[in-house]
């Protein structure tokens, strides 16, 4: 009874929108509450998040980062993101998008358009960020906290000339996917060291409430959700506004706005 809950919880969660699916996730608490562990909740979980995704297109980030070399094996090294995306990603009809820090891993009807992107700056245009806005994907946040998404960064770069505490850094890298190994070239948007910059994106969730963020509990795990345009709009507002608005120690940027 319980997996059908969570199943039917679920699928009002996303809507019968149809548009593709991003998942963020910490499954632990609710792989307690469904009385598993190890694979067996692994398991379980993706084959509800598949079930209920209904043939739309699903994706779950799997972050990287290049050795000492400047290697990225995208076809073995496992995803810094969290169990659930990395078991997504090891199962057979999963590709992973091509990136050495920012891949997520795809399956659906939009799968070979989202390995297929080479952006120059990984925020920018062309690039997986971008493709989200354009299909208004459903951010489903699986029990971590509602502000638990990396696409929030996608606003900072967009108001980057007001962004005082990032800057663009070019990398160059070798990566192999599937099975072959060529370079890549990403611009990324990186937090000041001098000063450490210290984000705090939960202070976004009161706004993102507001603006048609749905949050629902089960047993104890919130399940949050909300679409990408609406996410840009509310975000993107808060930071014309105060471009410090996530920044813990705003006050060693005063000086940059």
């Amino acid at each position: 009874m319980i997996v059908a809950d969570l199943k039917n919880l679920l699928s009002a969660a996303i809507g019968a929108k149809g548009n593709p699916i991003v998942v963020y996730s910490a499954i632990w608490p609710l792989a307690r509450s469904l009385g598993l562990m190890g694979p067996a909740a692994l398991s379980l979980l993706l084959q509800v998040l598949d079930e209920v995704r209904d043939g739309r297109t699903l994706l779950m980030p799997t972050h990287t980062a290049p050795d000492a070399n400047s290697f990225c094996d995208l076809d073995a090294t496992a995803s810094l993101t969290g169990l659930l995306s990395e078991g997504f990603r090891k199962q057979p009809d999963v590709r992973r998008t091509v990136s050495a820090y920012f891949s997520y891993a795809a399956v659906g009807p939009h799968q070979t358009e989202v390995v297929s992107l080479r952006p120059q700056d990984a925020w920018g245009d062309g690039s997986l960020f971008e493709w989200m806005e354009k299909e208004d994907v459903t951010f489903l946040m699986l029990g971590c906290h509602p502000t638990h998404c990396s696409y929030l960064h996608r606003m900072e770069w967009l108001e980057a000339p007001r962004i005082p505490y990032r800057y663009s850094k070019s990398m160059s890298n070798t990566v192999r996917h599937e099975g072959h190994e060529f370079k890549l070239g990403e611009r990324l948007f990186v937090r000041s060291l001098a000063p450490s910059a210290v984000n705090d994106f939960t202070v976004l969730l009161p706004a993102l409430t507001k603006s048609g963020m749905q949050i629902s509990h089960f047993a104890g795990s919130s399940i949050a959700t909300m679409s990408a345009l609406d996410m840009r709009s509310v975000v993107t507002n808060l930071l014309r506004t105060d471009p410090l608005f996530v920044v813990k120690n705003r006050e060693d940027f005063k000086s940059g706005e």
